[in-house]
């Protein structure tokens, strides 16, 4: 058949299977058991429309902006899971919120006592008694103003405290850092010093005693002749017949002309220590009351230096500063609970405060107390004075941050072995309650060395973490402790960084190293 003749034979049958597409009926013929169906010209000849449109090609800008964009939430996510899941995490304050309460003279009579107790402040659109009386109107409106605690951690609580580590190469930023025996010697605060000041500047040992009775680790001293020291802690033969403490709780008496030697340490790990261009020297005033400043300031670094005081005089500290940066205290008061503070004299410790820019203060206690708690009711009745004691260094500093680190795992023996005190993970999970509702944070030791058995692992450790009464940290176990927490704060510095749009993130530059990186999960981030 030639070529024309096949094209009229195939345009024909198209034509034919057309007209009975047309023509046949939609639901098709039943023939007996056969059903035959035939498909609608329509659908034949129709053309199928993809649903999805073609995607608009993006400017390499755009690109980029939405790559930066995961890459900022990829962080924003990691540094989430860090505060609820790392162990050396921060438990940050918990946030408060007022509650205002709209309730009728009725409902309010009706109220119990200890829910009327939750009311901080009540305004009466009438009169305060009104509710009282029996003559009053029981539809008569009130309002109740009240604090809630919520159950969301504020996890900008530190930002004033960045905020003032930013800007502390032009003005001077001082840390205190009281404990127990646990930071004797200067350790852990001696790490976290160099830390701080090799990162936001600052140097020097910070405040000193006026007579040396722990050798510290970081500073030599030596005092000629020796005064009569006492102290806020310890046994009563410790205290004196006042409250005239200083900000380190304790006051040393000079009769006379005293000579008080500082030499600072030459040891490589704390360089930034050695060096100091202020000398202050906290007494009385002349008229024997309150805090005296003596303030002493040189053109070049000292490492090394005399300070001569003419008694009669109650010395309170000798600070080794430089005039900008960071200085951080350490303040250790073996056998203390830290329940100490509010017992000492306003006058003598508040100016302190007032004028050294006191923006983060670490509280470290709890040790001394765990071999005794053996119930419930005695750790609910240690955490509340501990809520008292940092109510008190709110007022006294309120622009100060307040971080309370908990007890580490502490060991006794128990049946033949050592074992952690059965009562401390409780007392540790109640301390972090407490502290956070009243408006400090807290540090987790006792999670961040592991939980139980912790301390004998840290024992048992080569080279030795802890030492041998199951207590204490050896001089690298408390490096590595002031290491931890540091890298914790700095996380929290970070973000806080970004947040404000100081530091930016960057997307990785390709290159042959790259090439194999595995973006899958991780995000590169780069910070400037």
């Amino acid at each position: 058949m030639k070529l024309f003749k096949t094209l009229i034979f195939i345009f024909a049958l198209f034509v034919l299977l057309a007209c009975i597409s047309l023509y046949f009926p939609k639901d098709g013929l039943q023939l007996g058991f056969v059903h035959l169906s035939f498909p609608d010209l329509r659908e034949v000849l129709s053309f199928k429309i993809d649903d999805n449109p073609i995607e608009e090609e993006l400017s390499p800008e755009e690109i980029q902006r939405q790559e930066l964009e995961a890459l900022k939430q990829a962080q924003d996510s990691t540094f989430m899971d860090f505060c609820m899941n790392s162990p050396i995490r921060i438990s940050m304050p918990l946030k408060h919120q007022c509650i205002v309460d709209t309730l009728t003279c009725g409902q309010y009579t009706e109220l119990s006592d200890s829910i009327k107790g939750l009311c901080d402040s009540i305004k009466m659109i009438i009169d305060s008694t009104a509710c009282l009386k029996n003559d009053a109107n029981p539809d008569t409106l009130w309002l109740s103003y009240r604090d809630s605690i919520t159950q969301e951690h504020d996890l900008t609580y530190f930002d004033g405290f960045f905020e003032a580590l930013d800007s502390a190469r032009h003005k001077h930023v001082r840390i205190l850092h009281y404990g127990d025996s646990q930071i004797e010697e200067d350790r852990i605060t001696s790490g976290l010093r160099e830390h701080f000041q090799a990162q936001f500047g600052g140097g020097g040992p910070g405040m000193m005693p006026a007579q040396r009775w722990i050798s510290k680790l970081t500073c030599y001293q030596s005092t000629s002749p020796e005064l009569t020291y006492y102290v806020a802690y310890g046994t009563t033969t410790m205290h004196a017949h006042h409250n005239g403490y200083g900000p380190m709780a304790t006051v040393a008496q000079a009769y006379g002309n005293v000579r008080i030697y500082f030499s600072t340490s030459k040891n490589e790990k704390f360089q930034h220590v050695r060096n100091f261009d202020r000398v202050t020297v906290l007494r009385n005033n002349p008229d024997g009351s309150g805090l005296h400043y003596c303030v002493h300031e040189y053109d070049s670094l000292l490492n090394k230096v005399t300070v001569t005081v003419d008694g009669p005089a109650n010395i309170y500290g000798i600070l080794l500063d430089q005039k900008t940066g960071v200085s951080m205290d350490n303040v250790p008061m073996r056998g203390s609970s830290g329940n100490i503070f509010t017992r000492i004299t306003r006058n003598t410790i508040e100016p302190f405060f007032k004028h050294e820019n006191v923006r983060l203060i670490i509280l470290q206690y709890g040790g001394n107390s765990v071999p005794g708690l053996r119930t419930e009711k005695s750790l609910h009745n240690f955490c509340k004075e501990i809520q008292r004691q940092i109510r008190f260094f709110q007022q006294l500093a309120p622009e100060a941050k307040i971080l309370y680190i908990g007890p580490s795992d502490m060991s006794t023996r128990i049946g033949g072995e050592m074992r952690t005190y059965p009562l401390l993970p409780r007392f540790v999970e109640l301390l972090d309650q407490y502290v956070t509702e009243c408006g400090a944070s807290f540090w987790n030791l006792f999670e961040v060395m592991g939980g139980s058995g912790s301390m004998v692992r840290w024992v048992a450790a080569r080279p030795q973490l802890a030492g041998e009464d199951y207590v204490h940290f050896t001089h690298m176990g408390a490096e590595h402790v002031s290491d931890l927490l540091y890298e914790t704060i700095d996380t929290y510095y970070q973000n806080y960084k970004l947040r404000n749009g100081d530091i930016t993130l960057e997307l990785p530059t390709a290159n042959e190293d790259s090439l194999n990186y595995n973006t899958s999960d991780d995000y590169p981030v780069l910070l400037h």
